[in-house]
């Protein structure tokens, strides 16, 4: 669905900036709000140089703004849209994978018990087999709750300990 640009804009580009976008390199956020920031500073000016009056600057102002900004959520929403549909198309692939490699464990599973029935009993080498899986699998579980236990509290502690820092310079006494 192609979109255009509101009819009183100043001629930028989707993201906002003056600047000519690469069409393989996406714009920052920062870069995006710069720009739009920028947009409205340049319509604003506008706005005040062509009006008769400062109510005739703020209308016009607000006119444009609101059409510069339901531009620029058609846009984001377009693009998000895209990346979502991308997005998806990966999960899938990455299920697949999920699928195919249980499938490969499973498998190569059956080939190790095989190849150590050869030297010991079957059901000597299938404990073997399941003892040195679970053992593994005991050793991730413990790595794995070891770092979920080093990211909790999940609250941004530094940003926190900013905020009270200035809190206390700003209180008197």
């Amino acid at each position: 669905m192609p979109t255009s640009r509101p009819s009183g804009s100043v001629g930028r580009t989707a993201a906002g900036s003056d600047r000519p976008t690469d069409s393989g390199a996406e714009n920052s956020g920062a870069e995006a709000i710069r720009g739009v920031v920028d947009d409205v500073r340049e319509l604003f000016q506008q706005e005040l140089r062509t009006a008769g009056s400062n109510t005739e600057a703020i209308r016009g102002f607000v006119d444009e703004m609101r059409e510069l900004l339901q531009h620029e959520l058609r846009t984001a929403q377009e693009e998000l849209a895209g990346k979502a549909r991308t997005a998806f198309e990966g999960v899938l692939f990455l299920g697949a994978a999920v699928v195919l490699g249980a499938l490969a464990a499973g498998t190569s599973t059956v080939l190790i018990t095989r190849m150590l029935e050869k030297v010991l009993p079957p059901t000597m080498a299938a404990a073997v087999v399941t003892v040195v899986l679970a053992a593994a699998a005991g050793v991730l579980a413990v790595m794995g709750l070891a770092e979920v236990r080093r990211a909790l509290p999940f609250v941004p502690e530094r940003a926190l300990d900013e905020l009270r820092e200035e809190i206390r310079e700003v209180m008197p006494g």
